[in-house]
């Protein structure tokens, strides 16, 4: 139980001191936990699954800055991300049916953000190694299969081309423009809530 708290300690303090450089650390919108997974409740999670880090709370930062400040209200449903896949029913069970990649291809543009964001922030990383280490996890995305490629190699070798090329057209400053503007809207949102 020490080592959980120790972790979550040194975690918090990592990316208090990464989002201070980033310069949005103190953001009235701005709400972070290493107890949360996702996006909850208007509060970033530095969770995933078992793992505690700051490049998960920079990956769910990211998503903020990818969906950005026009789509906030078709994307942030009370406090948490809404991600949208179509969905089929099949002897009365509910599955995804998803007919394009653009679950993947949101990903794709999350980690291009992700990087910009977490190089703003001082961290050192290698853009194509990161992008191949994040792009392991789209197997799991449910329209993978809808991924251009004969097979997961070639669909793996796809993404990572697509995300290196989404980076070097998107700017540092955009994806920090996007985040800000994504957090202004969530301060007033707080400030409305609160009011009532």
């Amino acid at each position: 139980m020490q080592n959980t708290h120790l972790r979550h300690a040194r975690v918090q303090a990592v990316a208090q001191a990464r989002l201070q450089r980033l310069g949005i650390y103190g953001h009235p919108g701005l709400r972070f936990s290493t107890k949360v997974e996702g996006y909850k409740d208007y509060v970033f999670g530095a969770k995933a699954g078992p793992s505690v880090s700051s490049v998960n709370l920079f990956h769910e930062l990211a998503h903020a800055a990818q969906f950005g400040p026009e789509a906030f209200r078709k994307r942030n449903l009370h406090g948490f991300f809404g991600f949208k896949m179509r969905k089929v029913e099949v002897l009365g069970q509910v599955f995804d049916e998803p007919l394009t990649c653009s679950a993947t291809e949101r990903e794709l543009s999350t980690f291009a953000h992700q990087l910009h964001l977490m190089r703003l922030a001082g961290c050192k990383i290698d853009a194509r190694a990161f992008f191949a280490e994040a792009i392991l996890s789209m197997v799991f995305v449910p329209d993978w299969i809808n991924v251009p490629g004969a097979n997961d190699q070639e669909r793996h070798d796809y993404c990572i081309r697509r995300t290196m090329d989404m980076f070097d057209r998107l700017s540092p400053q955009e994806s920090l423009d996007r985040l800000i503007a994504w957090l202004d809207l969530t301060k007033k949102r707080l400030a409305r809530i609160k009011g009532i």
